[in-house]
């Protein structure tokens, strides 16, 4: 039966006031954090895909060297005004914490996840590759490309 066939996509969630949680679907398995760096105040970019059941890292755009730069990979194109380090790495889980400070966003091809409005300042939101049924999958939140929805089921 397919809708029983497991299937994995990428999951953000993060607590909330009041007990809530944000928990949504982000639909792609390529996505990207991008965020203003606290002490240089210049845009960080991380490019990630799903791969199984884990996240490739596959390169990083940055506008400024500073605390936290790669120090491994090789340097690759990148957009104007940035330098960019092809990386390669492999996690499990990613562990995020956003403020309006850091203006930390998720992005993709088709649109972005402002996840710093989405969340109280200094909230960590988790991403990871999680597997369910795919009828699971039919009715969870999705949680790109719409900026204007509350994001606050469980």
């Amino acid at each position: 039966m397919i809708t029983l066939w497991p299937i994995t996509h990428i999951v953000i969630q993060s607590a909330l006031p009041n007990n809530q949680v944000l928990r949504c679907v982000w639909n792609s398995d390529k996505f990207s954090l991008k965020w203003q760096h606290s002490v240089e105040k210049q845009y960080w970019q991380e490019n990630y895909q799903l791969q199984g059941k884990q996240f490739l890292l596959v390169d990083t755009y940055i506008q400024t060297f500073g605390a936290g730069t790669p120090s491994t990979g090789h340097y690759i194109n990148a957009p104007q005004g940035y330098v960019g380090f092809e990386s390669q790495l492999s996690f499990t889980e990613l562990n995020w914490v956003v403020s309006p400070v850091m203006q930390g966003v998720i992005l993709s091809d088709k649109g972005s996840f402002p996840i710093f409005q989405k969340v109280p300042s200094y909230t960590t939101v988790h991403i990871s590759p999680i597997t369910y049924p795919y009828i699971k999958w039919l009715f969870m939140e999705h949680c790109n490309y719409d900026n204007k929805k509350q994001y606050t089921h469980r």
